[in-house]
């Protein structure tokens, strides 16, 4: 079952997609996940627009491009651009791991930012350029759309020439905003009791320069 990673990879990226946001929160949108008997395919089935249409572009990307992935920076070196201080709240928690599998190799590293009336979490994830990887962690990078609401709005939009997708809660105001660099690192941020200017703020104080520069 050589594919079951990336099988697994996808599913889980549907599931966190689902869970986060405003159209992922609909009550309809259900996540499907089928494999043949050998492990060689999957397909993943989201009732949503959207997240059908990202599901399809991710699940494109298994027949393009380099499965492999090239080296990628040490989790040690992702948590130095996490601060200390983010939005004048202290980090709470930081962790990271460096991970492979079958030519698959992954570095992440995470941080918590909070006081008792709001938080922020940073995620920097680098897939050294595997395009399935890539379709996994940012299924939005392909895709154009932007819908809005009295409860609040997502969409996909273009941050310092990154693509990126963002989505805020006006009820609860709480939001995500991701950003896709190089190819290769997904930036993501996620606030509760937070405003939308503020997790935009919080993104232009972390140096991603190091990560835009990274080969």
């Amino acid at each position: 079952m050589k594919n079951t990673w990336l099988y697994l990879l996808l599913l889980s990226s549907a599931l966190i997609w689902q869970s986060c946001g405003g159209a992922s929160r609909q009550k309809d949108s259900v996540v499907t996940v089928e494999s043949d008997s050998e492990g060689g395919s999957a397909s993943v089935t989201l009732e949503s627009n959207e997240l059908e249409k990202a599901a399809r572009e991710a699940l494109s990307q298994l027949g393009k491009g380099d499965l492999k992935s090239g080296e990628v920076m040490d989790y040690k070196a992702l948590q130095a651009i996490l601060p200390d201080k983010l939005l004048g709240m202290p980090r709470t928690s930081i962790d990271g791991q460096k991970s492979g599998f079958q030519g698959i190799n992954m570095s992440t590293a995470s941080a918590v930012y909070e006081t008792a009336a709001r938080s922020v979490r940073v995620n920097l994830v680098d897939g050294g350029g595997s395009s399935i990887t890539i379709a996994g962690l940012a299924m939005w990078a392909n895709m154009d759309f932007e819908r809005e609401s009295d409860d609040g709005y997502e969409r996909t939009t273009v941050i310092d020439g990154h693509k990126a997708f963002e989505s805020y809660n006006k009820k609860e105001q709480s939001g995500q905003l991701n950003l896709l660099i190089n190819n290769r690192f997904v930036v993501s941020l996620e606030g509760e009791s937070i405003t939308a200017k503020d997790l935009r703020q919080a993104m232009e104080a972390l140096d991603l320069k190091k990560l835009a520069k990274a080969k």
